[in-house]
């Protein structure tokens, strides 16, 4: 089983794992955390915000296009993880977006 990309992840060296217990078999230990919803375990970050849904939850339900989405990650949270890098990249998006804007109008 190849571990998850992202060096981070919970299960990243998922093939190291050890059941918790001698009597459980490591294929359904495999599984169990497999069969985690991947929100639950993106890159390691379990119960990554305080909020009722993941944001990548939100802007999937609503259809949000990819450089708002980018903003409305990093707008939730940029006190909890980025600080001011990630007003930085809300900066950029937003000039991003006004200059992709622009182009398509003139």
């Amino acid at each position: 089983m190849a571990s998850h990309p992202c060096a981070t992840h919970p299960f990243a060296a998922i093939d190291s794992f050890q059941p918790p217990c001698p009597s459980t078999r490591l294929e359904s230990w495999h599984g169990l955390a497999h069969a985690l919803h991947a929100t639950v375990r993106a890159c390691g970050r379990i119960g990554e915000t305080n909020y009722a849904i993941q944001p990548i939850e939100f802007i999937h339900k609503n259809n949000i296009p990819f450089i708002e989405g980018c903003i409305v990650k990093y707008i939730i949270r940029w006190k909890d993880k980025g600080g001011l890098k990630d007003l930085d990249k809300i900066r950029h998006y937003i000039d991003l977006l006004e200059e992709l804007e622009n182009a398509d109008n003139t």
